[in-house]
């Protein structure tokens, strides 16, 4: 038996009411739960419960409970149905109005190509650097000998007035040294096969700004006492149409990469196929 009293609110009530439950475990305010995986996430709320487990072993949901008022923002339909696919149940309440949100299942994400040199012509692309490809550069002549010394570059174009060479082939040291005293910049990627590392160079080599840190991104914009907080690694930076490009090597889930979406982010998957 719990004795509620008519100076009860809601929250007294739950803090009677939830020890009487005999759960597992119950978080409240300020304690925060931390979960690992390819996306690790944490999430904090009025209470969190971790039920106990039933007699057959199965593992019951843990349920998540915001107390949310009209100066607060709900927690968006996206990141609620990523945590129910991780097992946990978020309740915002009151509950918000049944609104229409976009469909995932509708969501375009941009993809990195087959292999590396279409993965430098997508990064290309989206920056708007015009480029051009197995071009045939001159790179000595000799008219007394009739000598003259050819390359063909994988990538040719210019930033900042100079001539910039991307070579993917395995070019010698000696003929990168010939092209730099020839005011070349060279960019030797043969033998990186990392897709992020592919995407760092190239943007570097172009003078674009992006931040290759894992991003940690609040799902809602409130207390992050009271939040779920996602860190998502990747390599951010902005296209040349304006709009933010999330490039990452991990295969987003469906309503996270909505979410994203709706913070302004295109996607790019880094997995070569």
């Amino acid at each position: 038996i719990v004795h509620l009293n008519e100076n009860d609110n809601l929250r007294t009530a739950f803090d009677k009411v939830l020890p009487a439950c005999h759960y597992s475990k119950i978080y409240k305010l300020g304690e925060p739960l931390d979960l690992r995986g390819d996306i690790p996430f944490r999430i904090a709320g009025d209470w969190i419960i971790q039920p106990t487990a039933s007699p057959g072993g199965e593992k019951e949901k843990m349920i998540m409970i915001t107390l949310v008022d009209d100066h607060t923002p709900k927690t968006p339909r996206a990141i609620q149905d990523f945590l129910r696919t991780q097992g946990i149940k978020a309740i915002d309440y009151p509950p918000a109005d049944d609104a229409v949100e976009p469909s995932a299942a509708k969501l375009e994400v941009l993809k990195a190509g087959n292999d590396i040199s279409s993965l430098i012509e997508t990064i290309l692309n989206l920056t708007g650097q015009p480029f051009s490809q197995g071009v045939e550069i001159p790179i000595y002549k000799s008219g007394k000998s009739n000598f003259n010394l050819v390359m063909r570059a994988d990538f040719l174009l210019k930033v900042s007035g100079r001539d910039c060479i991307i070579d993917l082939k395995g070019m010698e040291p000696d003929m990168a040294a010939l092209l730099e005293e020839h005011q070349f910049m060279v960019l030797l990627l043969a033998g990186d096969k990392d897709p992020s590392s592919v995407v760092s160079k190239t943007l570097g080599l172009l003078g674009v700004q992006f931040d290759s840190k894992p991003h940690d991104f609040m799902a809602a914009e409130r207390d992050q006492q009271k939040n779920v907080r996602l860190t998502i690694p990747g390599i951010v930076f902005q296209a040349n149409s304006g709009k933010n490009i999330f490039a990452t090597p991990l295969e987003i889930p469906d309503d996270i990469a909505l979410f994203l979406s709706q913070r302004g982010y295109d996607i790019l998957n880094l997995t070569l196929s």
